[in-house]
């Protein structure tokens, strides 16, 4: 038995947890814990500190664990154990914690597919599983059937899970695209961002005159020279290139727009993916839309390769990503130590700023400060973007209005 301590102003708490606990993730509303260890999955209450829920099996060990709100007091976790099988979950605080899908399941150990990460949508509309077999790598996206799962698991009060429950649906197939090599630009940051009309590709984006020819067959643009950020210290490029291919994916919500047809509330619209080494973040929607702006339907490329329909292009290797809460801004950080922030509500690119760290960046996050610093425009919503690096500094950069930024140094290393 392990321990978990938990411990707020006043008072520790200390709860045993079987095994040895290799991941946790919290509700959305704070009520609960979620731990993966060697031979299964807990569920721990935060006010009481009692073990709620509980899936055990011997031959099992968690290693990563995502959790969201289904509905009221219902939760879906999603999970990866050492051997690369995805498993999906449900807990109600009435009824237990079941076992509700085998992502990777099949009876061939030959030819299982080894899942690398499993993440899912807010509110539990899609999932997507990074896959990997025969030494290829691709991401696969799914519509999980929420409300059948929330149906069943509401009205059902045992402690077994309701029998034959719907499994998810596979959307598309996403694989990593072919690098193309073309001349730099005149500016290396104003690389635009680009929307795939009949296999063709037009700018939305920066204004340069120094534009991407059209693309086909979801290349990727790479420029041969991209300058450094002041006094920023980074890895060689040919360490990235060399490097196992994986993916990043965030799904995106709707940013309103005029006139536009509007998919269910609280729905992703999108997911976008870049993967290492490469420069694009690609965006590969979930919904087709017809003539008539009332009908809609839900995309699905199970069989064919999926083809994005936007393309977020860097002038430099990716190394992390965030998107906002409300799904407006997109960030990106690069080798060259530089930050990029593009809106989606104008497609516009609306910061690049350089960060003079040393080491590579890490990871990034959208921040909501409460309350505000300052009021703002509902238009032009500031934005607060929380940056380390691998040698543990940490920046705060603030991106207003006119593509105004302030950096501020959190924690110097």
């Amino acid at each position: 038995m392990e321990s978990l301590s938990v411990q707020d102003s006043s008072t520790a708490y200390v709860s045993k947890v079987p095994g040895s606990t290799n991941c946790l993730a919290y509700s959305e509303d704070g009520t609960y814990i979620f731990l993966g260890h060697a031979h299964g999955l807990s569920v721990i209450d935060t006010t009481s500190y009692t073990c709620e829920g509980l899936w055990k099996e011997s031959d099992v060990e968690i290693t990563s664990i995502q959790s969201t709100c289904l509905g009221s007091s219902v939760h879906l976790l999603s999970t990866v154990d050492d051997m690369g099988v995805s498993r999906l979950f449900v807990f109600h605080s009435q009824c237990s914690l079941h076992l509700i899908n085998v992502i990777n399941k099949t009876d061939d150990i030959n030819k299982r597919k080894v899942c690398l990460k499993f993440e899912v949508s807010r509110g539990g509309d899609y999932g997507a599983a990074t896959m990997s077999c025969n030494s290829c790598i691709w991401m696969e996206v799914y519509r999980l059937p929420k409300e059948q799962w929330l149906k069943d698991h509401t009205s059902d009060t045992h402690s077994q899970s309701p029998p034959g429950l719907p499994g998810p649906t596979l959307l598309m197939k996403i694989t990593a695209p072919k690098i193309q090599r073309v001349a730099n630009p005149t500016n290396g940051f104003e690389i635009p961002q680009t929307k795939v009309r009949g296999g063709q590709r037009a700018c939305l984006g920066t204004g340069s005159p120094d534009l991407q020819p059209p693309m086909r067959g979801g290349g990727c643009y790479v420029p041969q020279h991209v300058p450094k950020a002041p006094g920023h210290q980074s890895r060689e490029g040919k360490q990235y290139r060399d490097t196992y291919r994986l993916c990043t994916s965030h799904f995106l919500f709707e940013v309103p727009q005029v006139d536009e047809w509007k998919p269910p509330e609280g729905v992703p619209v999108a997911v976008c993916v870049w993967w290492s080494g490469g420069h694009n973040l690609l965006q590969y929607p979930l919904f087709t839309t017809s003539k008539d702006k009332d009908k809609s339907s839900l995309v699905k490329h199970a069989e064919a390769e999926a083809q994005a329909d936007m393309v977020w292009s860097s002038a430099d290797v990716i190394v992390c990503s965030a998107v906002s809460h409300n799904s407006r801004y997109l960030a990106v950080g690069l080798t060259s130590g530089f930050i990029t922030v593009w809106d989606r509500h104008t497609g516009l690119l609306c910061a690049t700023v350089p960060l003079p760290v040393d080491g590579a960046l890490r990871t990034m996050c959208f921040m909501v400060l409460s309350p505000p610093m300052a009021p703002q425009d509902p238009l032009l919503p500031r934005a607060h973007l929380l940056v380390s690096s691998e040698s543990g500094e940490s920046h705060l950069i603030t991106v207003e209005q006119e593509a105004v930024t302030h950096t501020e140094r959190l924690v110097k290393k």
